[in-house]
Parts: structure tokens; C-alpha cells; sequence
């Protein structure tokens, strides 16, 4: 979260696309930071962050309605809290990759 939120309040305004792939510095603090400093994010590439959970994804969705491109495979803390969340959700996903999440 170090610099990422200095970052976020320069360009998260503008910002429409962000990849964090593989990063294990990735929290649910990160993810709501993200989404309370970027209004007209699109494309999200969190696939492969051990550090998150349903309930810093879920809180993030509420606040990412501009959302089309999701990319959260292969995090093993996603369960189905996350996908319906995404069910509920405000986003109109063109694409949505969850594989390698624990869905039932």
C-alpha cells in the first residue's frame, strides 16, 4: 500500500486499466483504496494476490461500477462470496476470469 496510494491520488482519476498480477503485497485494504480513487476504472488484473480475500473483493465491486475486464484467477481465498457479488454487482463484465478460485 506504501506507494501505491501517493500513485493512486495522482492518476486514479484517469486511471481505466491496472495490473497487480502476482503481487503478495496485495491486500483488501489495497482493493478499497483502489476502488475509493478510481472512478473510471475498466480493466482489473488481480490473479495470482495470496493476499486476497471475498470480503475486500466484494467491498471493492460496490465501488467499481465501471468494471469490464476482471481478471481474479488463481486466488484461493475466492469463494462464492465473490461471484455473487459479481451476480449483484453494478458492472457490466465483458470478461471475467476466476479459475483456479475454490467456486462450488
Amino acid at each position: 500500500d506504501g506507494i501505491l496510494a501517493p500513485l493512486l491520488e495522482h492518476v486514479g482519476g484517469a486511471l481505466e486499466g491496472l495490473a497487480l498480477s502476482g503481487n503478495r503485497l496485495i491486500t483488501d485494504h489495497t482493493l478499497r483504496l483502489l476502488a475509493s480513487r478510481t472512478a473510471r476504472l475498466a480493466r482489473l488484473y488481480i490473479d495470482r494476490c495470496p493476499g486476497l480475500t471475498d470480503a475486500g473483493l466484494c467491498a471493492a465491486l460496490f465501488s467499481l461500477s465501471t468494471l469490464q475486464v476482471l481478471d481474479a484467477s488463481h486466488n484461493t481465498a475466492l469463494t462464492d462470496s465473490t461471484a455473487t457479488a459479481i451476480l449483484q454487482g453494478r458492472q457490466r463484465l465483458l470478461e471475467l476470469d476466476l479459475r483456479g478460485c475454490p467456486l462450488s
